[in-house]
């Protein structure tokens, strides 16, 4: 973005107002038609480019259920809801229906401090006016409510009510808790997040949603970013924006591949049972194919799949056995070309088991990395039906299984047990509500990702993002 861009911008940002309502569908549609118009007119459909949608309050106008909302992410799915190139939802599809919303006067908000962030960071003078007196309580709504500012300032103590009423959590799962089983080997890990959302058509831009405070949606944001290829942002107080934003921005002007797609072809009878890779997957019915859809990749990141494969007994020994091919395949940003690289999977079958090969760091920590994404899942579901109790010891068992591990000292088993300690001291009611819930999705999409979407992030965060974030302070 040159100059004058910037300074457009600014000027465009300094003019938005807090209203009544929140017209989550007509914002996303508006900047997805942006894209489309200017990748129709300029003929380049493969730049990186990508919508950022922020909110601090519920969809309650235009289209509100996340269904319709995931609709409007492509021409296909607007079509379908009658949408074709307006953007705005008919307001007469509020979620609070009985006339016009009352009118207040406009007022700077969120907004205008992002103003003032993008103009420090851009170096010019251009700074956003003070807020009058009236707009100083609306600035600090983004702050932790004390319970949870308390939580985080004592290193995740449990707080005074946690420890009147429940026990710490035991070793093994509560007894409440039949049949739990917390290891890839065991097989009740979701390969894919529950009915993962999905965008009808194809993607014009990648979105990525952020949730100021408690009072959003964090089930539809999180939903509409997996839809669209992206990450969901918790921002829990109003320090954490300049840093959420140069994390997302820093990742995307560094990516280096898009429309990544892995496909496995198996041989000699061998079938993929199961394909860890935290989306969704397209296998034939024998199990002798799998496709599975990695979206982009950003320079000095990683994607590591899983496969649990069924192989069939031998009569005799091989040394060099054909267990598969995988292909990948993704549009090279750096050259513009698409591209693909191949390799083949052999392995040698002994007639007598060897007892002397011990398994590999890296697949040791990523199976503890579905292990630990899957436990929130879970956890959440207990907690979201007031559970805790339960939730806190599905957490506690993964965490004690993660610990005594070969891999619990890599960096990112080490950055899981933290994040399983925080999540699992913010299970009380009071402190759920006001936070805890949002925080615990955006770090359980964070690992199944395996990319960053916190400010303080240890385990994903790139040297771009590290360089942006500076430029931000």
């Amino acid at each position: 973005m040159d100059a004058a861009g910037k300074a457009r911008m600014l000027d465009e940002v300094k003019r938005i107002r807090t209203g009544s309502c929140t017209n989550l569908s007509g914002g996303l549609v508006s900047g997805m038609e942006m894209i489309e118009k200017i990748q129709a007119s300029s003929g380049k459909k493969n730049e990186v480019a990508s919508v950022l949608l922020m909110t601090d309050g519920e969809a309650n106008e235009g289209y509100t259920a996340t269904s319709e909302i995931i609709k409007c992410l492509t021409v296909e799915g607007r079509a379908s809801l009658g949408i074709a190139g307006s953007g705005i939802a008919p307001r007469s599809r509020r979620m609070q229906r009985g006339g016009p919303p009352p009118q207040s006067a406009p007022q700077p908000g969120l907004f205008s401090r992002l103003g003032s962030m993008f103009s420090s960071s851009s170096n010019t003078s251009n700074a956003s006016p003070a807020p009058p007196p009236m707009q100083q309580q609306q600035q600090q709504a983004f702050s932790p409510p004390p319970m949870l500012q308390q939580q985080q300032q004592q290193a995740f103590s449990p707080p005074p009510m946690q420890q009147q009423q429940q026990a710490p959590p035991s070793a093994s799962p509560p007894s409440s808790m039949p049949g739990v089983h917390l290891t890839v080997e065991d097989l009740n890990l979701s390969p894919t997040p529950p009915n993962p959302p999905k965008a009808e058509g194809n993607l014009a831009a990648t979105v990525y949603t952020f949730g100021f405070g408690a009072d959003h949606n964090a089930d539809l944001l999180q939903a509409v970013s997996e839809a669209g290829n992206g990450m969901y942002y918790f921002i829990d107080s109003a320090e954490k924006i300049p840093e959420s934003f140069a994390d997302c921005l820093g990742g995307l002007l560094s990516t280096v591949a898009q429309n990544i797609s892995l496909e496995v072809k198996t041989t000699n009878e061998v079938s993929v049972a199961s394909a860890f890779s935290g989306r969704d997957k397209k296998s034939s019915a024998s199990g002798a194919t799998c496709t599975l859809p990695l979206g982009d990749i950003q320079s000095e990141e990683r994607r590591d799949v899983l496969l649990k494969l069924n192989l069939p007994k031998l009569d005799s020994e091989v040394t060099d056995w054909h267990v598969l091919t995988a292909k990948l395949s993704y549009f090279n940003v750096i050259t513009s070309t698409m591209e693909t690289r191949e390799m083949q999977l052999r392995l040698s079958r002994p007639s007598t088991k060897r007892t002397d090969l011990e398994s590999d760091d890296d697949v040791d920590t990523h199976k503890n990395r579905i292990m630990a994404a899957e436990a929130m899942q879970q956890a959440m579901v207990h907690a979201e039906r007031g559970d805790m109790m339960e939730a806190q010891g599905l957490l506690q068992v993964a965490s004690e299984r993660i610990e005594s591990s070969r891999s619990a000292s890599s960096a990112i088993c080490a950055d899981m047990l933290t994040d399983m300690m925080e999540v699992q001291q913010q299970m009380t009611p009071a402190v759920w509500s006001a936070g805890g819930k949002h925080n615990l999705k955006g770090k359980m999409q964070k690992h199944r990702a395996q990319r960053s979407n916190v400010a303080e992030d240890n385990a994903y965060t790139t040297n771009a993002r590290k360089s942006k974030k500076s430029a931000f302070h």
